[in-house]
């Protein structure tokens, strides 16, 4: 039986793994699954038939920290001699690569799911870049999860076109189509938070995703400010963790704003519900590694609106199931959301379109793509 090491950095990234790992051992492979010490993978684990094995990893850079870790998978990886290992996100991706590469594992798979340092400038991005180049040289080869991440590793000379593959049409776990389907909204639940919200006889814009400026929530922020003091009845609603960097003066305008309804985090399960409630989905995202959440909007038939960004732009065909705008263009932006709100006929023509559309993503269609590859072996 092949042995196989999947590892990511935070376990909140487990959840691109979800049905993933244990679809490999279903096919014949140990499963072990490498991430930060976290109680809640012991049950994720189980869930999925995989070995957890907690180390020690901090996120960001940290010289000492980042040693003793590359010191703990080497020490792994020795005990456990796996025959494949996937390694994904920066800090994992680096770390699990140059220790596979130091023990010579057969086949060294580097998962590229974005590109952080588009976003950033200076010495932090040159030593962004830096990393994703020695993850790229010391792997037997690359993932990268959606078109245009795979042509700006070439054009950037990041990853040798050689080593670099791509899984279908994009994704890195494909879209679960039985939770994000329109059978799974609860009706019931879905009322309720119309009517908890005061959103019955609104018209709803809606964001899932880490509330930051890298999603384009401040560009977003500004052309909906205009569009509701034109119109009273519309309505932003967001979803999702707001992160510490974002501006304490903006966040305070945002929340305290008359249109906008925060409801923090969902779980999972429940998106299908709340995304029911949109009328559009907007990501004015600045870069994504694919942009799932736009598939999922599009499976439950919400007409989206997203940004030329590397990532997001593989996920939404133009005139199709939505718009696609320039990166940090708002005048574009309000125009498109504009359109949207004033022509039910091209919200349910995308609407429709989008359950199409998002059956280029299955789950199964991205697995056996992996299979494929470890199976070459």
């Amino acid at each position: 039986m092949k042995k196989l090491i999947v590892g990511v950095t935070h376990p909140i990234s487990t959840i691109l793994l979800r049905g993933q790992l244990k679809f490999m051992s279903e096919h014949g492979f140990q499963v072990f699954l490498m991430a930060d010490s976290s109680k809640n993978l012991d049950s994720f684990c189980k869930e999925e038939n995989c070995t957890y094995i907690p180390i020690h990893i901090k996120r960001e850079i940290s010289f000492f920290n980042d040693i003793r870790t590359l010191f703990e998978v080497l020490s792994v990886l020795r005990k456990i001699r796996p025959d494949i290992v996937n390694f994904g996100t920066p800090k994992m991706g680096l770390i699990g690569m140059l220790a596979s590469f130091f023990l010579k594992v057969q086949l060294r798979v580097y998962t590229c799911r974005g590109f952080r340092f588009e976003t950033t400038e200076g010495l932090l991005r040159t030593l962004l870049i830096g990393m994703e180049r020695l993850s790229g040289k010391c792997s037997t080869k690359v993932i990268c999860i959606s078109p245009s991440l795979c042509e700006q590793a070439i054009a950037l000379n990041i990853f040798s076109r050689e080593k670099i593959c791509l899984i279908n049409k994009g994704s890195s776990n494909g879209i679960d189509l039985n939770l994000f389907s329109i059978n799974s909204i609860d009706l019931e639940k879905r009322k309720n938070i119309l009517l908890h919200n005061n959103l019955v006889d609104s018209f709803v814009y809606g964001f899932v995703g880490r509330i930051c400026e890298d999603k384009g929530i401040k560009e977003l922020y500004e052309v909906f400010s205009r569009i509701h003091f034109f119109n009273k009845s519309s309505r932003l609603l967001l979803i999702g963790k707001i992160e510490d960097s974002l501006d304490k003066t903006f966040l305070s305008n945002l929340l305290s704003h008359a249109g906008v309804v925060y409801l923090g985090v969902i779980p999972k399960i429940e998106l299908p519900t709340y995304f029911s409630i949109f009328n559009v989905f907007v990501l004015p995202t600045h870069r994504e590694g694919f942009g799932n959440v736009l598939i999922e909007a599009s499976a439950i038939g919400i007409p989206v609106i997203t940004t030329t960004a590397t990532g997001a732009k593989d996920a939404v065909r133009n005139g199709y199931n939505g718009i696609l705008i320039p990166l940090n263009d708002i005048v574009e932006l309000e125009k498109a959301m504009l359109r949207l709100q004033n022509n039910s006929e091209m919200r349910k023509k995308y609407a429709n379109n989008g359950f199409t559309w998002a059956q280029n993503f299955k789950q199964e269609l991205i697995w056996n793509g992996l299979l494929n590859i470890y199976n070459a072996l």
